[in-house]
């Protein structure tokens, strides 16, 4: 029986002096799927959206603003797909299984915005049987919370 997707949401992988791995975290009902997002990805995502935007007569900025959302949205296309599909399009994407997942936390990450605190994204530390995992998120840290902690209700803490 295939598992379900549940949820994608964008993650990066902090490297040295200030660059990245993307990646996106596509949540099943049985294991996070880890899909690498290349450079080479988000090109072809950006010009498929700008010859669309020409076809479809836009001018300039319109197909701008579709080619930043086509690669800022990237992670949506795989609530679409099989599971084994995502796991098979780049050589490093892997999946960890729910019961090798010992606990997931979310630190949210807050900008001080006057009177109160705006909540910017969120850090994520997944630790399985084998190994540990962090990435950070810019946008959707509660949804990203809330759904993680469906799946894997009490191994889930929120800071």
């Amino acid at each position: 029986m295939e598992d379900k997707i549940l949820y994608a949401v964008t993650a990066k992988k902090p490297k040295s002096f200030g660059r990245w791995d993307t990646y996106t975290l596509v949540l099943t009902d049985t294991r996070i799927i880890v899909a690498e997002l290349t450079a080479d990805m988000l090109k072809k995502a950006a010009a498929e959206a700008n010859k669309k935007g020409k076809a479809e007569g836009k001018g300039f900025f319109q197909r701008w603003g579709s080619q930043l959302k086509a690669t800022s949205d990237y992670s949506e296309r795989y609530l679409d797909m099989e599971p084994e599909k995502i796991l098979k399009e780049t050589k490093d994407n892997f999946a960890i299984a729910n019961p090798d997942i010992s606990s997931i936390s979310f630190e949210r990450r807050r900008t001080s915005a006057g009177p109160g605190d705006l909540v910017t994204g969120a850090s994520i530390t997944i630790e399985s049987k084998k190994k540990g995992y962090s990435f950070e998120i810019d946008q959707y840290a509660e949804t990203a919370a809330g759904q993680f902690q469906k799946v894997f209700g009490e191994r889930v803490s929120i800071g």
